[in-house]
């Protein structure tokens, strides 16, 4: 898992790296400081944004990186988009379409895509595409 010393190792090497990172890929093939098992355990809890500081301006973040979806599952996260509003652009669903996103049959796209077991992984992404970072357990 993510511990302590990789945590540390991790930010070391985003400061080395002029403290930017523009992706989780990024993050994950670049620094080379995650293993593929680590970053497969912690990818989803990593969020790569701009943090509103004014030097990470000038660079393009996506969408998923921000969001707690799993970096496993963002092709189905820009299916489901595709699915929506006819293209693979997932920034422009949710912040144009948000609307085609909610009514998307995602039983339908799980079969579409002959992964019925991940019905709860499509649930999931299009609340966290609706709603980023809203709790999701009911009250």
């Amino acid at each position: 898992g993510l511990g302590p010393r990789k945590a540390r190792a991790l930010l070391d090497a985003v400061q080395r790296n002029g403290n930017k990172v523009e992706s989780r890929n990024e993050m994950y093939r670049e620094l080379g400081v995650l293993g593929k098992n680590v970053f497969r355990n912690c990818g989803g809890f990593l969020r790569v944004t701009s943090a509103n500081l004014p030097q990470l301006a000038n660079l393009e973040f996506r969408q998923l990186d921000a969001s707690r979806v799993h970096p496993e599952s963002y092709r189905l996260a820009v299916a489901l988009c595709e699915r929506a509003i006819g293209e693979e652009d997932v920034e422009a669903a949710v912040e144009e379409h948000p609307d085609k996103i909610e009514t998307v049959d995602l039983l339908a796209l799980a079969a579409d895509k002959e992964v019925p077991n991940k019905l709860p992984t499509l649930i999931d992404i299009q609340q966290e595409l609706l709603a980023p970072g809203a709790e999701l357990r009911g009250q």
